[in-house]
């Protein structure tokens, strides 16, 4: 899995898209503000995963159990969240609160252990 994190607007997608071996196109993409939860468990790019993680905690969701499951069922997925908080203020309590419960949902090794990417790609960033 790729985690790519960023402000709004910043070309994350983008970015991704220069990652994958192949062309991707908008089927392919999982949409954390539109498309059911499930198509984060197969489709090779989930995108706004920040809101995923909204949605379900607004739910009253399992969020650590869909990371965990997309770690199973979708382990090479290229996840991209923007970054919130990022010298944004928050509009209602609920998103104030979401980073920091939201970071609590994510096991520091991960379902299947740490992965770590290539050397070159590490410093990367998108521009």
């Amino acid at each position: 899995m790729i985690l790519i994190t960023g402000g709004r607007g910043q070309g994350k997608l983008d970015f991704a898209r220069s990652l994958a071996a192949f062309e991707i196109g908008g089927s392919q993409i999982a949409d954390g503000e539109t498309d059911p939860f499930e198509a984060a468990f197969s489709r090779p790019v989930i995108k706004h995963f920040e809101r995923y993680i909204k949605r379900g905690m607004q739910n009253q969701l399992d969020c650590e159990a869909f990371l965990r499951r997309i770690l199973s069922d979708n382990p090479d997925a290229i996840v991209i969240a923007d970054e919130i908080g990022c010298g944004i203020v928050p509009v209602d309590a609920f998103e104030a609160g979401v980073p920091r419960r939201g970071r609590a949902a994510v096991p520091a090794s991960g379902a299947g252990g740490r992965r770590r990417l290539p050397r070159d790609l590490r410093h990367r960033t998108a521009d």
